[in-house]
C-alpha cells in the first residue's frame, strides 16, 4: 500500500484502496481506513473510475459507522453527499448499502 501511494496514479490508487480495505485493510484502524477510503472516493471520481469510487464510499460508510470517526451529524451529512452522487450516477447497489448504514 505504501509503495502504491508513492508511485501509483490516482486511478490505480482508487483500486488499491478499495481492494486493500475490503481485504486485509480491516486490520488497520477503522478510522485510518475511513480517511483513506474517503480519499479513494475523491480520487476515483476525479479520474473517472466511478464504480470503484462508489465501492470506496460504501466501505467508508461501514468503517465510519464502526469507528465513530466523525460525529453523527457530520456522518449523516457526508452520507447524504455520497447518496447525492449515487443518485446522479444511477448506482443503485451501493446506494442501498449506504442507506442501510445511514439508518443504523
Amino acid at each position: 500500500l505504501v509503495l502504491s501511494e508513492k508511485f501509483g496514479s490516482s486511478d490505480e490508487m482508487t483500486e488499491v484502496l478499495v481492494n486493500y480495505y475490503i481485504g486485509a485493510g480491516h486490520i488497520d484502524s477503522y478510522q485510518l481506513g475511513a480517511k483513506r477510503l474517503r480519499r479513494g472516493f475523491s480520487s476515483g471520481l476525479s479520474s473517472g473510475n466511478v464504480s470503484t469510487a462508489f465501492l470506496c464510499a460504501g466501505q467508508w460508510a461501514n468503517f465510519s459507522t464502526i469507528s465513530a470517526e466523525i460525529d453523527l451529524p457530520s456522518l449523516l451529512r457526508e452520507m447524504d453527499y455520497y447518496l447525492h452522487h449515487l443518485e446522479l450516477y444511477k448506482s443503485e447497489l451501493i446506494k442501498k448499502f449506504i442507506l442501510c448504514y445511514r439508518e443504523t
